[in-house]
């Protein structure tokens, strides 16, 4: 057993806060720091731990039980209300929707449009679904925003091989009428031009690093 870092995401404004902490603490063990140190507001209701992009830990399991390792982020989630603070979720006995009406476990889709927050927040399922959706648009957008930094790079590149190309080639041509003459300063603006020409090339194919 040891120490692990791992990134805690507020539940509200998402700051992330790096911490370093014994693997064996539990979850609740965490969130008491958590609270301690002024990092979340206290809750009447509690809070919840989560991976993301995985599963809910259990107020009662490790984070060597969990399986968290150094580097993960870990979200910090309002527990439902009706379940009292320390405890995870509390769902009062009622009668389940058949498997062709539920979209999400122990919610109705027939009334999608009339779901409330209490109801999510009693079906753990349906938070773990919208944190796993909020994990993967946050990932779709990271790609995305990497994807359009690569091409507003490979866009400079691209137009400043263009201009490099035209003035090699305008030095190329000053150079061959030079060498007609047989000028002595010829030899120097032809390997000037043909720099130039490569210069561009190399901009034209190389891998931006973003």
């Amino acid at each position: 057993m040891g120490e692990i870092s791992v990134n805690f995401i507020h539940p509200t404004d998402g700051r992330i806060l790096t911490v370093t902490l014994d693997e064996t603490m539990t979850a609740q063990e965490v969130i008491g720091e958590l609270l301690a140190n002024d990092f979340v507001l206290p809750f009447e209701e509690g809070y919840t731990l989560a991976v993301m992009g995985g599963e809910i830990i259990r107020q009662d399991q490790t984070f060597d039980e969990a399986k968290i390792r150094d580097g993960d982020k870990i979200r910090i989630i309002p527990s439902a209300s009706a379940g009292g603070k320390g405890q995870l979720y509390h769902k009062e006995p009622k009668k389940e929707p058949s498997k062709r009406e539920s979209g999400i476990p122990g919610l109705d889709k027939r009334t999608v449009k009339d779901f409330s927050i209490e109801a999510i927040s009693n079906s753990p399922e349906a938070i773990i679904m919208i944190v796993h959706l909020y994990d993967d648009l946050q990932l779709r957008h990271e790609k995305l925003s990497t994807e359009l930094e690569i091409e507003r790079f490979r866009s400079r590149d691209r137009f400043v091989a263009t201009l490099l190309l035209l003035i090699s080639q305008v030095v190329l041509s000053i150079a061959g009428n030079l060498l007609t003459s047989n000028n002595s300063i010829a030899v120097p603006v032809f390997i000037a031009g043909g720099l130039q020409a490569a210069l561009a090339l190399y901009l034209t194919f190389r891998k931006p690093n973003v």
